[in-house]
Order: structure tokens, then C-alpha cells, then sequence
């Protein structure tokens, strides 16, 4: 709850005037999992919990070592959401293949998850490879009724990309402009 408040804290904030607020949210909230990490360190939930948080860290910190976040992500439960951490994370670092890698072992455990269809299209999308992923595009729209609109919006207009279209192409089919 506090990690969401700190989020519309920054949203209504703004950055400049919502870090302090933000940092003393954020001390509680590694306090409040340090107490329970304290009580079962090996509870695969709080490990989930903690390496999404140290991922998103380690992500946009650049002193962060992110390898550290992805080991705790490997300890979470249910897999599924662990190894979609681990993909985003990576994708976000860059690692693609490794990102991949991580999102084939999410979509074995959860194979019709549209969110999980989603990531692998866009991760082959940044790794250039346009063409395979158009079918992956396409298989997460086929499940447009239980992802968000917006998130739907986006699809449509990567996959409006990776079609070879220019972006004021894709905004106007993807209903983004």
C-alpha cells in the first residue's frame, strides 16, 4: 500500500516536490519487509515482493547491481510472475536474449497469459526482429478483453511498428493521438 502511495505522491507531486515524502515512505516500507523477511526469510511471496522492488532499483540506479535483484526474483513463487520480473528487468537492461530466455520459462508455466504473450512480442521487437514478433503481437490483441485498454493501445500501435509503419501511422490506428 505504501509503495502505491508513494507512487501518486510523485504523480501529484511531481519529482522535485515529492522525493522527501517519497523517501521516508520508502524507508518504512524496506523496514516493514526487513521485520518480515526477519520472521520467514525464505518465503517465496516476500521474496517475489522484494526482488520486483530491488529490480525496479537496481533498473534505474546506476550504482545498483541488478544480477543481486534477479537471484531473489529466482526464489519468488509462483513462477510465472518471477520469471516476468526477470524478463522486464531485463529487457529494460537491455538483455534481450536473456530476456528472453526469462519470458519462454514465464509463458511454459502460464502459456495463454496475454500479458506474458505481450512481453515476448515486445522484447523481439528490441531485439530488431520485427517479423517474429507480429504473431505474438497479434495472439495477445486475440486476448484484448482481459488486458487494460490502454495496455491494448500500446500493443496495437508496437505491433503497427513492427508492420514497418511511421509512428503518426501508428498513433492514428492505435487511437493514441
Amino acid at each position: 500500500c505504501l509503495f502505491m502511495e508513494g507512487a501518486h505522491v510523485i504523480q501529484t507531486q511531481g519529482l522535485t516536490r515529492g522525493t522527501p515524502t517519497v523517501l521516508r515512505m520508502l524507508q518504512r516500507v524496506f523496514s516493514e519487509l526487513s521485520a518480515a523477511e526477519a520472521i520467514s526469510p525464505n518465503d517465496p511471496e516476500l521474496n517475489l515482493m522484494k526482488g520486483f522492488m530491488d529490480l525496479l532499483l537496481a533498473v534505474n540506479l546506476p550504482f545498483a547491481n541488478p544480477d543481486q535483484a534477479i537471484s531473489r526474483l529466482q526464489q519468488g513463487y509462483p513462477d510465472y510472475l518471477s520469471q516476468r520480473g526477470i524478463a522486464i528487468g531485463l529487457r529494460d537492461l537491455q538483455r534481450y536474449d536473456e530476456a528472453l530466455g526469462a519470458v519462454n520459462r514465464a509463458l511454459a508455466a502460464a502459456p495463454n497469459n496475454p500479458d506474458l504473450i505481450y512481453l515476448k512480442a515486445q522484447i523481439l521487437f528490441l531485439k530488431q526482429d520485427h517479423q517474429a514478433s507480429l504473431p505474438y503481437y497479434a495472439a495477445a490483441l486475440a486476448q484484448a478483453d482481459q488486458l487494460p485498454v490502454a495496455t491494448v493501445r500500446q500493443i496495437r500501435y508496437e505491433e503497427c511498428q513492427a508492420q514497418g509503419h511511421n509512428s503518426s501511422t501508428c498513433l492514428t490506428r492505435a487511437g493514441l493521438n
